[in-house]
């Protein structure tokens, strides 16, 4: 994690407004899954597309909301490994947008970061959806066979590659963090252009 990056973290007014975009990483969640049909239900049924996660932030049980925030707090890794800063958003600034090749991989790790967080609250690949048991059918690798990623939790998985429906989750996850970031007044820019370095300077 980069300076700027762990800086965000460290300052408390900055801080205090990051707790607004975890409630908007769920909103955005439930706006792609009512996209896809999905509606909401007292249990995950694939079949009918109920979901019982579509509800307002404050109706999520705890443990979602704090996948919210893992989700959230992790921006910061995930900026720092694209060779990314997050500044001070200008007025009328147009949204940042991830290369394909670049959110793609972020977008596996941000599912490992899911599985990782799952992993260490007990859950287990399993089919189907069980919150008793701790089964869950996402606990899948992004890619059959490449398990190193997974070393520590591996033995909670199944070696079959994850569902391109279920990758497109992730990759909308990181599509928009620049809209997440917003929320707190900031937006997304390349190290690697002059302008990008110039701006991030400027928050020394």
């Amino acid at each position: 994690m980069d300076w700027i990056s762990a800086r965000w973290f460290r300052n408390c007014n900055l801080t205090a407004r990051c707790w607004r975009s975890w409630p908007r990483a769920h909103e955005v969640y439930c706006d792609e899954q009512e996209a896809l049909g999905w509606k909401w239900g007292e249990k995950k049924n694939e079949e009918t597309k109920e979901n019982p996660s579509l509800v307002e932030w404050e109706k999520l049980p705890e443990e979602e909301k704090e996948q919210n925030r893992g989700q959230a707090r992790d921006i910061p890794a995930k900026l720092a490994f694209a060779g990314c800063y997050m500044v001070p958003a200008a007025d009328g600034e147009p949204p940042f947008e991830f290369p394909p090749a670049l959110l793609e991989e972020l977008a596996s790790r941000e599912h490992t970061r899911w599985m990782r967080q799952k992993a260490r609250d007990g859950w287990r690949y399993g089919e189907p959806r069980d919150g008793a048991k701790r089964l869950h059918p996402c606990m899948l690798p992004w890619t059959k066979g490449e398990l190193a990623a997974y070393a520590d939790f591996a033995d909670r998985l199944e070696d079959k590659e994850l569902s391109e429906e279920e990758k497109d989750k992730d990759r909308i996850a990181v599509r928009e963090i620049p809209t997440i970031l917003k929320v707190a007044g900031y937006t997304v820019v390349e190290a690697s252009s002059e302008a990008g370095r110039a701006r991030a300077a400027a928050q020394k």
